[in-house]
């Protein structure tokens, strides 16, 4: 029996699951048998066994942060940890880069323990973020340094934070789990056609456009090929409008909110994923992408984009290709090939599934956080 008491701080923990980071916390610790208390926003969730929720109005998520509510925000995080800052063995912060930062140093103060779970480009937007904000973040990411330990979600991540923050205490890499029920695609393989999925939010670091454009020297080719894109974000007006004035409707649709069946069977029936993820100038970049992973679980290689964390999930050459999507050129012939041929289609898609069952298993994520959980507390 767990003995150990433990506090999670995250304004945003699910429901609902919106973002990859929180569906990746969330599967941590839903799978690591864990007792802890976690402080979040306001959302009437019920307490269970496992989590007792420590419900704030004061706690805000990213959708209605403002400075004036994220700085009583932290005055109440801060009035909370002096009051009960003997109650717990450990802290995981699960903040944002500046409350992550500073609760990290604030608690070394006292002698606490912390973790702090830490994503890729939430440290390379604080890294490149302008102005007085951006001064704020860089200064309270030094507090990274004073966590007894971090959690990462890729070794992108985690190369980061020593090469650029200069953390020296241990950072434990947990790639993304996926759930097990996604592997099942053995039985329906035979039933994917000649086509390419995408799926994620449309905002500019995904590449939509790239992919469009890389698409249109495609079809040149091949006037039967498919494009299928799911997802939704401030981006669509610009592929809509895209996808008219090139007169691409009749090879590629757009769908958004869509239900969980309808997605699977996206996934069952395409034959290839891509994801054209590039770093923008201010520092905005993919982490592990979850849909990398469950598109592997399907049996789909993926082509994706070599910056951020993607080399955490696609193995070049061999469950996909990591490329610059930027050389539209190279992205269309990279497509192109790999449809074209069959055996290192069935190959790479045997490779995918089989890395994504062995490297992203939801129970081993969560016994291997548990493990360094309790571990960072005993020592």
């Amino acid at each position: 029996m767990q003995t150990e008491k433990i506090l999670l701080i995250s304004p945003e923990y699910p429901p609902p699951f919106i973002g990859g980071s929180l569906v990746y916390i969330n599967n941590l610790i839903e799978n690591s048998g864990l007792v802890l208390s976690i402080l979040t926003e306001k959302r009437n969730r019920t307490s269970d066994k496992k989590k007792r929720y420590l419900e704030s109005e004061f706690l805000v998520n990213s959708q209605k942060a403002n400075n004036g509510n994220m700085l009583l925000m932290y005055v109440f995080i801060t009035s909370y940890l002096l009051i009960n800052i003997r109650k717990f063995d450990l802290v995981i912060l699960n903040i944002s880069a500046i409350g992550n930062g500073f609760f990290a140093f604030f608690l070394s103060i006292f002698n606490r323990k912390t973790t702090i779970i830490s994503y890729a480009e939430e440290l390379t937007l604080a890294m490149k973020k302008p102005g007085i904000k951006g001064s704020l973040k860089r200064l309270c990411l030094k507090g990274y340094k004073k966590a007894s330990m971090n959690i990462s979600i890729s070794h992108f991540a985690k190369e980061y934070l020593i090469n650029n923050l200069g953390v020296k205490t241990p950072i434990h890499v947990i790639p993304t789990p996926v759930h097990t029920e996604k592997f099942n695609i053995r039985e329906e393989i035979s039933k994917k056609s000649n086509g390419i999925l995408s799926v994620g939010r449309l905002v500019e670091r995904k590449g939509h456009i790239l992919v469009l454009r890389a698409f249109q020297k495609i079809l040149k080719l091949d006037p039967l090929i498919r494009l299928t894109i799911v997802g939704d974000g401030p981006e669509y007006p610009k592929i809509i409008d895209y996808i008219e004035r090139n007169s691409l409707g009749e090879n590629v649709r757009v769908h958004r909110n869509v239900s969980d069946d309808f997605l699977r069977a996206q996934y069952r029936e395409h034959q290839i994923f891509i994801l054209a993820n590039l770093m923008l100038d201010n520092g905005d970049c993919e982490g592990a992408p979850n849909v990398l992973i469950e598109a592997a679980a399907y049996g789909l290689p993926s082509i994706a984009g070599e910056e951020g964390g993607t080399s955490d999930v696609v193995e070049h050459e061999k469950s996909g290709y990591l490329l610059d999507p930027r050389d539209i050129d190279n992205l269309a012939e990279v497509i192109y090939d790999l449809l074209s041929d069959e055996e290192k289609l069935q190959k790479m898609s045997e490779f995918a599934e089989e890395k994504a069952r062995k490297d992203h298993d939801k129970i081993k994520a969560g016994e291997t956080f548990r493990n360094h959980i309790l571990g960072c507390i005993s020592q």
